[in-house]
């Protein structure tokens, strides 16, 4: 889990406090979780914390001992089934 460190006009001080507990609490639930606080991001990080964010996927992917479709399935998922079951572009 990332968080970001600072509060934005969008997730004030108390909002983002709360959301950084919830991923200190969800990050060890996962097999290769942990938490990491970008503290010169908010809550756009993916934009104001870009690098870091990229840093945790790159270290997520090289932790999987099995590649991407280690024990947990697929890190991103295949397209969703029909209602016959088929994925999408089955026949």
């Amino acid at each position: 889990m990332v968080s970001a460190g600072r509060p934005s006009v969008g997730m004030p001080r108390r909002v983002r406090a709360q959301a950084t507990a919830a991923h200190l609490h969800r990050a060890p639930q996962s097999s290769h979780g942990r938490h990491v606080v970008v503290p010169e991001a908010d809550h756009m990080l993916p934009v104001t914390g870009a690098s870091a964010l990229a840093e945790e996927i790159v270290r997520l992917l090289d932790a999987e001992p099995d590649g991407p479709d280690g024990p947990d399935g697929p890190l991103i998922p295949s397209a969703p089934d029909d209602e016959e079951g088929r994925a999408e572009g089955d026949a």
